[in-house]
């Protein structure tokens, strides 16, 4: 016989039977459960997958990946709890006069991020990262973001202007491997290329998969959709470029998006954490001309900007750094 401990940390621990319903639709059978609404040991029979169980208490109770933190004694050597990421910190600066924000306030214009990353697999697609609306920036705007990473998996099929939502995600650091099963969930183990994310299909159905990140607004959003064939291994390597554009276009994040639907410009960070451009309604963005930028005109495709396709060993080029400034 196993058990886990559930424990508050978001919201008050799930009913017995919420966590009985979510322990069966794991392959599990609960035996008793012990405590109070702070804090409830579940003993149960069966071989259950820590990462569904968590899944299926969230769909049942209507938690979060935050709500409640858990303590597994089941003798599972195979669960790798996800490594302390290095969080380095990256900072972009954008400067506009009072006129422009005034412009793209009564404009109702968002500001729209996007993330690029590198893979060896063809037939990815860029998502909305970010969306800003009007009332989230000013004549100074700080977008901020670290290296918290999430792998998710999804029934959805990466089209153009369709929206990409995670069925699964799960923590996961640089240097690990999703090993997906039946429904699209998994468990996260410490193998695969040291710079890059692994995603592992071992089962025969097909899924889209991708990585996920903490976005400028506290949020963790899934950044590009790859095809995750049966059995076979995705590698994607987040890169720390992202491409910025303002437009009235309602978009969601999520969505795929493969021509830009205004102008952008596409910032490079993998040398500098911090850079510092400036945006006007009627001129454009401005970077003094440094090669770290670089101009996306409205309809240029997306993907070859923010999908690296590589014939080497993925991650290879992104170079772990000290943390620069300037």
């Amino acid at each position: 016989m196993s058990f886990v401990r559930i424990e508050k940390n978001e919201n008050s621990v799930p009913s017995n039977s919420e966590i009985s319903t979510a322990m069966t639709y794991s392959g599990g059978k609960v035996i008793s459960i012990t405590g109070d609404n702070a804090s409830k040991r579940v003993d149960y029979d069966g071989t259950v997958n820590h990462t569904r169980f968590e899944s299926e208490l969230r769909t049942v109770a209507g938690g979060r990946s935050t709500s409640w933190n858990y303590a597994w004694a089941d003798g599972s050597a195979d669960v790798v709890v996800p490594a302390e990421p290095d969080l380095t910190p990256y900072e972009i600066d954008i400067t506009m006069t009072q006129g422009t924000v005034t412009a793209l306030e009564s404009g109702k214009y968002s500001l729209f991020g996007f993330k690029a990353v590198q893979a060896t697999q063809g037939g990815g697609a860029p998502l909305v990262w970010f969306q800003l609306p009007a009332t989230a920036y000013s004549n100074t705007t700080r977008l901020t973001w670290t290296e918290q990473y999430k792998a998710y998996t999804s029934t959805d099929t990466a089209i153009s202007s369709g929206q990409v939502e995670a069925s699964f995600d799960t923590d996961i650091s640089l240097g690990q491997t999703l090993g997906v099963v039946a429904g699209g969930f998994g468990d996260v183990t410490s193998d695969g290329p040291a710079h890059a994310i692994s995603i592992q299909n071992t089962v025969t159905t097909q899924f889209t998969c991708g990585i996920a990140q903490q976005a400028v607004d506290g949020s963790v959003n899934p950044m590009c959709a790859f095809p995750l064939y049966g059995n076979q291994l995705d590698v994607i390597a987040p890169i720390e470029k992202v491409l910025l554009m303002f437009s009235t276009t309602p978009v969601n994040t999520g969505t795929v998006i493969e021509q830009a639907y205004s102008p952008g410009v596409l910032i490079d960070l993998t040398t500098s954490s911090l850079r510092s451009l400036s945006y006007d309604i009627n001129t454009g963005w401005a970077w003094g001309g440094f090669s770290w930028g670089q101009p996306v005109a409205a309809n240029d495709s997306l993907i070859p900007l923010l999908i690296e396709n590589v014939t080497g060993s993925v991650g290879a080029s992104v170079r772990r750094r000290a943390l620069v400034l300037g």
